[in-house]
């Protein structure tokens, strides 16, 4: 550890007397003290590579955190293994990469940034450690995802976190969330299996025009619901504390919850 920070200590001391931002690239990959963990943050990638490793350290320091829009817009990536130690993945990173297929996450990754896979249409799956307690809004928003098991670590499905994905068919959202957010699953055309946990207190405005949404069950324990939490739903049937209601009397189902 005292190695480490020696060498940060002497990385940020010739930056600031040089007015670098970065240090040179290695192996296409440009980086410079992170701002938050101890470590490099990578800040860029100039090279070639369709299946992608980003390294666990450089030049004796380790990688803690992916930037924000390092890989953005780079259609040519493949595959993207991030390794061990990693704790953060920025905003943007991987934005509309649209050929980007596979993705390798290690636990001890805490939070994926807004918009850090937004637009990734060929991203099917994705292994998402339960170290993961953050993620930012639209960190999925319009990719290819056709099913997901969120991390046991979060108490919020994120505002948008999946809108748009028209090939979402599943989504396992663990207990000890309480909060689902607006517009988490809003245009989920394909969407079919939710399973909403006891541990569920409000839902937002999330789930507008999943069109193949037919059965839901909410548990007793949500107390607080958007007035259109499933707009334009039209064969939407929702079970709440034994009773069921269908499009046409969603209304009541907010009263009811809503105690209005």
């Amino acid at each position: 550890m005292k190695k480490l920070f020696a060498v940060l200590a002497i990385a940020i001391m010739v930056l600031s007397l040089s007015g670098c931002n970065s240090y040179p690239a290695i192996n296409g990959f440009e980086y410079d003290v992170s701002q938050k963990y101890y470590g490099y943050a990578i800040t860029g990638y100039n090279g070639k590579d369709t299946d992608i490793e980003i390294p666990s350290s450089l030049l004796g320091v380790k990688v803690a955190e992916i930037g924000d829009r390092v890989f953005q817009f780079m259609n040519n990536i493949n595959s993207v293994t991030v390794p061990d130690g990693v704790i953060q993945i920025g905003d943007f990173a991987f934005g509309e990469c649209d050929n980007l297929e596979n993705v390798k996450i290690p636990d001890g990754v805490t939070k994926i940034g807004t918009m850090a896979f937004f637009g990734c249409n060929a991203l099917k799956n994705i292994d998402i450690p339960d170290s993961v307690t953050e993620f930012g809004e639209d960190a999925f928003s319009q990719s290819g995802l056709e099913s997901i098991k969120l991390p046991k670590g979060i108490t919020e499905v994120s505002s948008s976190l999946f809108i748009y994905c028209s090939n979402l068919k599943s989504i396992d959202i663990p207990n000890g969330v309480t909060k689902i957010g607006d517009a988490a699953f809003n245009f989920c055309e394909s969407l079919t299996d939710v399973t909403i946990p006891d541990s569920v207190t409000f839902i937002g405005s999330s789930f507008h025009e999943c069109e193949s949404l037919t059965d839901i069950t909410l548990p007793d324990s949500v107390t607080e619901i958007s007035e259109n939490a499933f707009d334009c739903s039209y064969n939407i049937s929702v079970t709440y504390k034994g009773k069921t209601y269908d499009y046409a009397h969603i209304g009541d189902l907010y009263k009811a919850i809503n105690g209005n």
